[in-house]
């Protein structure tokens, strides 16, 4: 199922929680968790920090908008996903002025943020042992954890829009601004696996 050292990690984040392992107590960037958010690089170079941020920046844009497209359409998928970010950078300006702990941030590094805030880091899969099915924690892969936050931010900003109302963009936004403030249905999916699979740890431990 997984090799001893993932599972003495997994064994590690279900008796002694996730949270500090993956995100910030705080809700949001501010001065004291700006570094500790999304890397942990503190010895390198600031400006190779800053490349190899802009680097995954299009890395997982590039990615975002193949997930979003609709019936291949990639030039109506950059737009809505433009737009979501100009949406999402305005919505931090405006937190920016009641708060004013709250550091200045490029659009790229809310959209990584808010990714890396969204990403599981366990998961639940079904098994049968003596005849029952029973529910066993599993770690994810980076990749599987970034596809699954994708996944969930695209399909919950789709379900809003079709609802009525604003546009995909403006949901998207909301969802991403969500994932900054641990709010929204993305953080409610991601928290609920992660509940589920510490309530079912006993099956690992």
């Amino acid at each position: 199922m997984y090799n001893t050292q993932n599972r003495r990690y997994l064994v590690h984040l279900l008796n002694n929680g996730f949270s500090k392992r993956a995100y910030h107590p705080v809700g949001i960037i501010t001065e004291e968790n700006i570094l500790s958010v999304g890397h942990e690089v503190p010895n390198e170079n600031l400006l190779d920090i800053r490349s190899n941020e802009v680097f995954l920046f299009e890395k997982l844009r590039s990615r975002f908008i193949q997930r979003l497209s609709f019936g291949g359409k990639k030039s109506s998928a950059t737009k809505l996903f433009d737009e979501s970010l100009d949406m999402l950078y305005q919505r931090y300006k405006e937190a920016q002025k009641s708060d004013p702990k709250l550091v200045p941030q490029t659009k790229s590094d809310l959209f990584l943020t808010a990714i890396h805030r969204a990403k599981p880091w366990l998961t639940t899969k079904t098994y049968k042992r003596g005849g029952k099915p029973v529910v066993i924690p599993e770690m994810l892969t980076e990749s599987q954890s970034l596809a699954m936050a994708i996944r969930w931010l695209i399909q919950n900003s789709q379900s809003l829009t079709s609802s009525g109302g604003k546009s995909t963009s403006y949901h998207l936004a909301n969802e991403l601004f969500g994932c900054l403030t641990n709010q929204g249905k993305t953080i409610t999916q991601r928290e609920q696996i992660h509940k589920l699979a510490e309530a079912n740890r006993a099956w690992i431990l």
